[in-house]
């Protein structure tokens, strides 16, 4: 299954540059300094059939909100990033994706929506993200611990350590869950 999801994502990334570059769809980056971002283009992107490339859309939707975020329009970016993970969504109802694997997908924005919340200061909200990243994933690795421990340390909450942090998000696999995330990132900040 992993085997045709990259495919599937090879696929539409090939699908994208050439309509793209081959049918007249404007570049997202010419749009994007309009500070009004237009992505009816968008619809142009299909695949075989009638079926939607949504991946297509989540990857064009994504570098206009990277490129938002450079230009430091976060609302704008913040935007762009709920049409992503709603992009994701359809994908994941058309090729009939599991639960685990439509978490794991709509999480993955989670990491560029914690860097807005980082960037503009909201680090209660920004650990929120970053806990639910960490979790969908099926295991941590060096980058993921140490984005934690960034995050966390931000938090400057002297009740809870880290290992405390780790082992929770740990114990949120392989389904986490947003609200009990949330939750609990409270609790650690209250709690100083």
């Amino acid at each position: 299954m992993s085997s045709l999801i990259v495919i599937l994502l090879i696929a539409a990334f090939v699908i994208t540059i050439y309509f793209a570059f081959n049918a007249n769809v404007s570049s997202p980056y010419k749009d994007s300094e309009k500070n009004d971002v237009d992505l009816e283009g968008l619809s142009l992107v299909k695949l075989s059939g009638d079926s939607e490339d949504w991946l297509g859309k989540a990857a064009i939707a994504s570098e206009v909100a990277a490129n938002e975020v450079k230009t430091k329009n976060y609302d704008k970016a913040w935007e762009l990033y709920q049409q992503v993970k709603s992009f994701y969504m359809n994908h994941a109802k058309s090729f009939s994706f599991t639960q685990q694997q439509t978490i794991a997908l709509d999480a993955s924005v989670s990491k560029a929506l914690a860097n807005i919340l980082r960037l503009e200061k909201k680090d209660k909200d920004a650990m929120v993200h970053i806990c639910y990243w960490v979790a969908s994933s099926d295991s941590m690795n060096k980058t993921q611990i140490s984005k934690l421990s960034a995050y966390f340390n931000r938090l400057k909450v002297r009740n809870t350590k880290l290992q405390e942090v780790v082992k929770y998000v740990d114990d949120a696999r392989p389904i986490p869950d947003f609200r009990a995330i949330q939750s609990q990132v409270s609790s650690w900040v209250e709690a100083g």
